[in-house]
């Protein structure tokens, strides 16, 4: 049976190139490795003879020779974070300038995988490690990895062991930013990064609340939140900041009225009403209205949150203010919203009866749902004229719902943006 992969090509060695390029062997791995014991005229000789050969320079069989992989291995524990996407850079960049490559590994903070990419980077014999140890991770295995190959720490969780070490200044880097928030009359000091567990957010925690104790401000937990120290954790913990305190106490209030049915309201708004001299008048059934009510502000909110925040800072960065902000912005996107409150309320009002009931004396006056109710007399009623009547009091909220029905729908699933 034939092989289908065809026949297979003969590697290029390093003696194809220095019988192409008419030298030694051993003059040809000088030039390739800019011995200056080679002329210049022979250099270019050997490298054309790579070009048109397609040579690949071994590696592994330069490192069995030397002893050395000319690599760098660098584990940490993930590179969203700013300083760690700046160190692999520079890393790399310097590196680069001796002749050396780097290799790249993330730990996501798992001390299981930091232990097996260890293991594969002594496995490839690295020349040396650069290493941002996870929580958890003892003396003991740093000492151990020592033995094997040359380790600097990126951050210093272990400063008894005697390795380089390159990191942040923590406690005096957190002094000094607060000091000169304070310096600048600045009071309510907010303190962003990292999780409870993270000894880096510890100490610069400590250091800031040794800071403001220091200059008579009490500490506010408030202030402190939590989260992963990265550009999406820092711009969700200012939201968060930023957000007005009580608005959730505030909204389960307004959710606790929805358990207030209008019986229960009736009889203090009738009097409230007489007093200011509504009664009898379209004002009671209209003005209310105005003050919202607690279904339609939970509709309204659950939809807003879905709107994305970047929104919002695209168009502070534009320079718009908060109303325009929300007139041009959050308004228009949450029209399916808007005008499903305006159907509910509409067909609310529409068929409301007790409400023009008690409000309402004069006959003129009467909405057509009063109106239906004067078909019934003490002697019967005429229900031919009733059935009649209640078909065209039912037909313009047929048609309505008809024309309304898709963005109704729309907004009640409560979707926000699409795509």
């Amino acid at each position: 049976m034939s092989d289908s992969r065809g026949p297979r090509r003969q590697k290029v060695t390093l003696r194809h190139v220095a019988d192409a390029a008419k030298v030694s062997k051993a003059t040809a791995s000088l030039a390739l490795n800019n011995n200056p014991r080679i002329s210049e005229a022979t250099r270019k000789r050997v490298l054309a003879a790579v070009d048109s050969l397609g040579y690949v320079y071994n590696q592994r069989a330069a490192s069995l020779r030397t002893q050395r992989s000319y690599t760098i291995g660098l584990i940490i524990k993930d590179v969203s974070n700013p300083f760690n996407a700046e160190l692999t850079s520079g890393a790399e960049s310097q590196l680069a300038d001796h002749d050396y490559s780097l290799v790249l590994a993330t730990t996501d903070d798992v001390l299981d995988k930091q232990s097996r990419l260890v293991k594969t980077m002594l496995e490839r014999d690295v020349d040396g490690l650069i290493l941002a140890p996870v929580a958890d991770t003892t003396i003991e295995s740093m000492q151990r990895l020592m033995q094997h190959c040359p380790l600097v720490l990126l951050i210093p969780y272990y400063p008894e062991l005697a390795a380089d070490c390159v990191g942040m200044e923590d406690e005096s880097g957190t002094e000094r930013a607060v000091a000169r928030l304070i310096e600048q009359g600045h009071r309510r000091i907010a303190f962003v990064g990292g999780f409870a567990a993270q000894e880096t957010r510890q100490r610069r925690l400590q250091s800031y609340r040794d800071t403001l104790q220091r200059n008579g401000i009490d500490f506010d937990p408030a202030l402190c939140i939590d989260g992963p120290v990265t550009r999406r954790g820092g711009y969700d913990a200012i939201h968060e900041l930023l957000r007005w305190r009580g608005r959730n106490v505030l909204f389960i209030i307004v959710i606790a009225t929805m358990m207030l049915p209008f019986q229960v309201r009736m009889i203090p708004l009738y009097i409230l009403f007489a007093r200011i001299g509504w009664l009898n008048s379209f004002l009671p059934l209209i003005v209310p209205n105005f003050f919202g009510n607690a279904f339609y502000i939970f509709l309204m909110r659950q939809f807003m949150m879905t709107l994305p925040k970047e929104l919002d800072d695209a168009a502070r960065i534009d320079g718009a203010s908060e109303w325009g902000i929300f007139w041009r912005v959050a308004v228009p996107l949450s029209k399916p919203a808007i005008l499903t409150v305006a159907i509910f309320e509409i067909i609310h009002t529409w068929h409301d009866f007790i409400g023009p009931l008690v409000y309402l004396r004069h006959p003129t006056k009467y909405t057509l749902s009063i109106g239906l109710r004067l078909y019934f007399t003490q002697y019967g009623a005429e229900w031919g004229l009733l059935m009649a009547a209640a078909a065209m009091f039912t037909i313009p909220m047929v048609i309505f719902f008809f024309f309304a029905q898709r963005s109704f729908i729309e907004g009640i699933t409560l979707t926000g943006l699409k795509g």
